[in-house]
């Protein structure tokens, strides 16, 4: 038995939408019939936008500057507690 890997081509959508729905549209565009036994193997980033789980960048670097403040400030705290018990 040997393998075989075909990609298929998928258009990127933003929000949520249906990945059943949607595999069966790419499966037929793509021109690929799906077989018993056979694997489909669909990317968890694929299946994250299909939930309406993206994050953009802008969102991301606000996130990572915030959680930096938060472990600043704690660090300022801890080093003031140790500065007391000495």
């Amino acid at each position: 038995m040997a393998l075989e890997v075909l990609p298929v081509k998928a258009t990127r959508k933003q929000g949520n939408f249906d990945i059943y729905n949607e595999m069966k549209k790419i499966i037929r565009e793509n021109g690929i019939a799906i077989m018993e036994e056979d694997i489909l193997v669909i990317s968890s980033k694929y299946i994250s936008n299909s939930q309406g789980r993206m994050l953009n960048h802008s969102s991301i670097k606000g996130l990572l500057l915030h959680r930096l403040i938060i472990f600043w400030h704690q660090m300022l705290v801890l080093t003031n507690q140790i500065r007391r018990i000495n």
